[in-house]
């Protein structure tokens, strides 16, 4: 597994991404916390409005984001994500989705994941611990970007983007290929007995584990099996196994915080030039 890193001399190190998606036709990334000027358990580049952050260093911070892609603001497509498992279809032009995509809630938008087919769209997801998903489909030309906590997780959220890639757009399962990226390790995500119980009962004891500290549940052997389950084949899936709560210098984290932090951003989609691909220079 190789992780590749966007270098530009405003925001060196802001934006990661592993080797299966660099591709071209397809701009994706995982934001780190390096890079803006955001203050305190902000620090830095905290891209969501709704945790507290002072609202110009929001914007600031997403308009450095929208630089270093060349991409503008307007086409990233948020959701206001709920911890379920529905996911949006953007099938038309970005005006059209409501409420206003520049630093409102989105609160009538009560997803955990997208997916498109359009080239005017970058889809994304906020996380701090929880599991961010990119899916693409060569064959069709469709993403999806999906946000899998522990309930996602569970319920099975990354199959059922894969499902609703291929009911919506005809996209087979057998040549998506998916990226996890930073998320909350095993060895942080201590859980409750009910918790770990149901993921026990639906992984085993390469999900749910358990040593004398405690119970611990694993978010990317879940959704992997989720996504292989689901049709992907098993090269096709790649993780960047980064830990949020252990990087305390590279991202930000609710649990290790005390939910006094900021967002990373992970997002996805088609370059307007199918030839085109990112530089990592």
């Amino acid at each position: 597994m190789t992780i590749k890193w966007i270098k530009e001399t405003v925001l060196d190190a802001s934006i990661l991404r592993a080797s299966l998606l660099s591709v071209p036709g397809v701009v994706h990334g995982f934001t780190t916390r390096i890079g803006g000027v955001s203050q305190g358990a902000f620090s830095s580049f905290n891209l969501s409005e709704k945790v507290g952050d002072d609202h110009q260093a929001v914007e600031s911070n997403r308009l450095r984001l929208a630089s270093l892609l060349k991409r503008p603001w307007s086409e990233v497509v948020g959701i206001n994500q709920v911890h379920g498992d529905e996911l949006l279809v953007v099938d038309g032009s970005p005006e059209h989705l409501p409420p206003s995509r520049t630093l409102a809630p989105e609160e009538d938008r009560r997803f955990d994941g997208s997916i498109t087919n359009r080239q005017d769209i970058l889809l994304a997801v906020r996380t701090a611990d929880c599991l961010p998903l990119l899916l693409y489909a060569p064959d069709k030309g469709v993403v999806a970007a999906v946000h899998a906590g522990w309930r996602g997780s569970l319920s099975g959220i990354a199959a059922k983007a894969v499902a609703a890639m291929k009911r919506e757009y005809g996209c087979s399962p057998g040549h998506m290929l998916a990226c996890l990226g930073p998320c909350i390790g095993p060895q942080n995500f201590e859980v409750g007995e009910d918790v770990f119980a149901a993921f026990a009962d639906r992984f085993g004891g390469e999900v749910a584990l358990e040593d004398s500290r405690g119970l611990y549940v694993d978010l990317i052997r879940a959704n992997q099996q989720h996504l292989v389950d689901a049709g992907l084949l098993a090269e096709h899936v790649e993780s960047l196994n980064l830990c949020t709560h252990h990087l305390a210098a590279q991202f930000f984290s609710h649990r290790r915080d005390k939910g006094k932090t900021g967002r990373q951003m992970a997002f996805i989609g088609l370059a307007p030039d199918p030839s085109a691909r990112q530089d990592v220079s």
